[in-house]
């Protein structure tokens, strides 16, 4: 009964472990292109930063909508 529960266990954590590396890399994988084209077009325009001559360029976040 015990080596049942014992392969019941570490068939689980397999599964468990499986789902906790992949999910991650698949959203990585589907999310990047689009933060990489928000990034440009941020870049490209130059929306978000303050324009103080004095200090250096900061980052403001654009508002909520």
């Amino acid at each position: 009964m015990t080596l049942e529960y014992v392969l019941l266990l570490l068939a689980t954590m397999a599964l468990c472990f499986r789902f906790m590396v992949e999910a991650p890399k698949t959203a990585f994988r589907t999310s990047a292109p689009r933060l990489g084209a928000r990034v440009e077009r941020h870049l490209a325009t130059g929306t978000g930063f303050t324009s103080n001559k004095r200090a250096k360029a900061k980052w403001e976040p654009e508002p909520r909508q």
